[in-house]
Order: C-alpha cells, then sequence, then structure tokens
C-alpha cells in the first residue's frame, strides 16, 4: 500500500472509530444503569422547571407558514405512519455500526454500508428510533419552495439541503439539521383538486415525498461531515443498489417508487415502477450528482422497465384510521406493496428491444407467474384483465423517452458486485 493510500486508510479509521464511539455511547444512554446514574439531584426533584412533555413524533411532523399551505391535515398523518413503517431502517441508520468501505484516492467519497435493517423492532428499540428522529426533527426547517427560485428545478418535487449551522452533536449526532424544501406545485395540487379522489391521491404524493426527503435528512444527521471529510454516501444495507437512500426507503417500503402513469391502457394516474432504472441515473450523473450504485451492471443499465397498475383504492384506504389498525400485516416487510397484477412494458429508448432483451423479459415475467399479452401487457396468470381489448392500437406508445424529457447518455461499465457511480 503507497504512502498516500496509507494516510487515507488512517484519516478513515480515526473516523470510523469516533462514529462507532458515538453510536455505542448513544445506545448506552438508553440503557436503565446510564439513565440512574443520570437522575436528576434531590434538589431539582423539587426545584421542577416547566417543560412541554411531547412525543417526538411532533418534531418530525412538516411545519409550514399557514398562508403558503392549503389543508394537508390528512397528508401529515398519512407520513407519521409511513415513518412508523419504516421505523426499522431509520433504527439501523442512527444505532447500529456501518462498515466504512477502503478508497483508493482522497476525492472518492467516503462511503458508508450499514447492517440490514431488522424486519421489526422491540417496544424499547422503537422508544429508541423515535427519540433520535425527535431530536433530529427538531433541527429540521421545513418550507414552500418555488421552481428555480428556492433552489428548485422545474421537475423538483422537493429537496433537502444539510444545513452545517446546525450541528448535532449536543444530542449525540456526528452529522447536522436540514432544511427539507417542498415544491409550492406539490401543496397547489392538494388545494387545487377537482374532488376528494384526486386529493387523496395528492395528499398520498406529499407523504412519500415527505418520507424520501426525512430519509435525507436522517442521512445529513448521521454521517460526520466536514469540509475536511468532503462528499459522503452510504447504503441502507447489503441489499441496496444505490446510495440514492430516499428512494431506497421508498424501495424497501412500497417495493418500487411511485411514478406517473402514461399508458392509457393501464386506466391509473400512478404506476409502481421498479427502482433503480437507467434513466433516474442518467439524471443524476447529468446534474453533476451522480448516484453510487453497486450490484450487477444487467439490472443498473437495463433501457426497460415493466410499469404496475396502482388500484386508487390502494391509497384510497390507507387515509382510513381502521386500514392502520386492522387491516396492515405488522411486520411484513412488504406490508405497504400494493399488488402487482397486471403492468406495461416501459421502454426507454425508442428502438425495438434486443433479441436478449426479449428473453429476459420474458423469462423473468415467466418465473414471477405473468403471462404476456397484445400491447406490452403482463398479466398474473389467471386473472382476468378485460381493457386491453379496448386499447388495442396502445401498444405503439411513443411516450418512452420523452416522459421523462432525459436525453440518452451513455452509462459506464459497471462490475458485478462492484461499487461505482452511475454515469
Amino acid at each position: 500500500m503507497t504512502r498516500s493510500k496509507n494516510v487515507i486508510a488512517a484519516s478513515d479509521v480515526r473516523t470510523a472509530k469516533a462514529l462507532y464511539a458515538q453510536i455505542q455511547a448513544n445506545r448506552a444512554s438508553f440503557d436503565p444503569q446510564y439513565r440512574l446514574a443520570h437522575e436528576p439531584s434531590g434538589w431539582r426533584i423539587d426545584h421542577l422547571r416547566y417543560a412541554c412533555i411531547s412525543h417526538p413524533k411532533q418534531h418530525l411532523q412538516p411545519k409550514f407558514d399557514p398562508e403558503r399551505s392549503p389543508s394537508i391535515l390528512p397528508a401529515i398523518h398519512l407520513y407519521m405512519h409511513f415513518l412508523d413503517c419504516a421505523l426499522p431502517i431509520f433504527h439501523t441508520l442512527l444505532l447500529r455500526e456501518p462498515a466504512l468501505f477502503l478508497r483508493e484516492t482522497p476525492s472518492e467519497p467516503r462511503v458508508w454500508l450499514y447492517p440490514e435493517p431488522l424486519l421489526d423492532l422491540t417496544a424499547e428499540q422503537k422508544s429508541r428510533t423515535w427519540t433520535s428522529l425527535g431530536e433530529i426533527g427538531k433541527e429540521v426547517v421545513w418550507v414552500v419552495g418555488v421552481a428555480d427560485e428556492d433552489g428548485l428545478k422545474p421537475r423538483d418535487e422537493g429537496m433537502t439541503y444539510s444545513l452545517w449551522d446546525r450541528p448535532l452533536h449536543d444530542t449525540g449526532l456526528a452529522g447536522h439539521g436540514s432544511r427539507i424544501t417542498t415544491n409550492l406545485t406539490m401543496m397547489q395540487a392538494v388545494e387545487n383538486s377537482a374532488n376528494s379522489e384526486d386529493q387523496k391521491l395528492h395528499m398520498f404524493n406529499l407523504a412519500v415525498l415527505w418520507l424520501h426527503e426525512m430519509a435525507h435528512a436522517v442521512a445529513n444527521a448521521v454521517l460526520p461531515w466536514t469540509a475536511a471529510t468532503g462528499r459522503q454516501e452510504l447504503f441502507v444495507g447489503p441489499r441496496s443498489s444505490t446510495s440514492e437512500d430516499g428512494f431506497e426507503v421508498e424501495d424497501r417500503l412500497f417495493g418500487g417508487r411511485f411514478v406517473e402513469c402514461h399508458k392509457l391502457i393501464l386506466n391509473t394516474p400512478m404506476v409502481l415502477q421498479e427502482w433503480p432504472d437507467v434513466v433516474t441515473l442518467r439524471s443524476y450523473q447529468k446534474s453533476g450528482e451522480p448516484i453510487l450504485t453497486r450490484g450487477t451492471s444487467e439490472r443498473l443499465t437495463r433501457e426497460w422497465t415493466v410499469e404496475w397498475k396502482v388500484e386508487p383504492n390502494y391509497w384510497k384506504r390507507m387515509f382510513e384510521e381502521d386500514f392502520w389498525r386492522n387491516d396492515l400485516m405488522v411486520g411484513r416487510s412488504n406490508a405497504l406493496w400494493p399488488a402487482k397484477n397486471v403492468g406495461v412494458l416501459r421502454k426507454f429508448v425508442s428502438r425495438a428491444l434486443t433479441e436478449e432483451e426479449e428473453e429476459t423479459l420474458e423469462r423473468e415475467m415467466e418465473i414471477e407467474g405473468y403471462e404476456r399479452r397484445r400491447n406490452d401487457l403482463f398479466v398474473r396468470k389467471g386473472l382476468v384483465f378485460e381493457m386491453e381489448a379496448m386499447y388495442e392500437s396502445d401498444g405503439d406508445e411513443t411516450d418512452d423517452t420523452d416522459s421523462d424529457g432525459i436525453e440518452d447518455v451513455e452509462m459506464g461499465e459497471l462490475e458485478d458486485t462492484e461499487m461505482t457511480e452511475a454515469d
């Protein structure tokens, strides 16, 4: 190992040790023996100061200027339910020790690999995680932004920035607070909905967006960033194929990403799309914020995907408390995944799929229990789907590349199980 690599390794080891010590101290602070040793004195008990006692969840709720935010209380409630379901992921990021990848040069980002999140948490683990999340929530600034004025691009639904002037060291975290910006158009969509069903769809989208951005805020809070350390990335468990923690949390919670439907044959406003997809990877690369990837190159460079129809009842029922009290299968990692009964092929290029691509597609769909029908539909075997006959000409739609507004760029070589930047 060269001298420069030794210096990098030594620096990274010191950083990792400091982070591990902080995590261990945080875990110890929840131990009953630790709390007993830090009980307030008799004098303090006799001279109590007024304090507003509340659940840490309250610090995680979006807070907006009332004049700029519509009536979005149901969206906030739904977002809090999503946080509850994602608690095992946040528990891992906050209270478990990650591994640090070795770097070759100082210009490379530090990359942390976290353990696989637990399927479920004990009551004590949940309490500890909520407490830590609440500390992060206290240092999150919520704003409503306008594209091209508040750091948002026209296509951005929202974004999260780390606030370097809000260190979280006093709360036992190595990082900083965050500013979460919600695009005004997302709020206006709720306000301008034609009916209650449309409104629920837009509120559902808001709740998913806030979950995504809070994942970024947690990453900002746990990683020990300084001007000297530079860029850092993380993978939310060994199964994660990208460093985009917001989409990785969505993928684990919902089985993919929700995107607008452009295929009339599905007759739905929203579909579930596999994550990651080559178009999004290219988009981030083009914007100068490349996403790190790991895993097999074939899945990360596919010029096609299958978009799955999401039935309106899927999101509508989530606004009913009975769903969360009675219907949700607690402890199941896929409890919130929509049913994948009907899907349609979506190509990211204007050409036809190659023979090899067609074989891969057919093989995977056959293994998963789907049969291919006309118009590039994939229907679960034995399911009756009558809509396809109404749209016999739909199979030649040409929105595959234009709907994302992203030009094709070349993807670099991705080696199996090797971490690299998507380009």
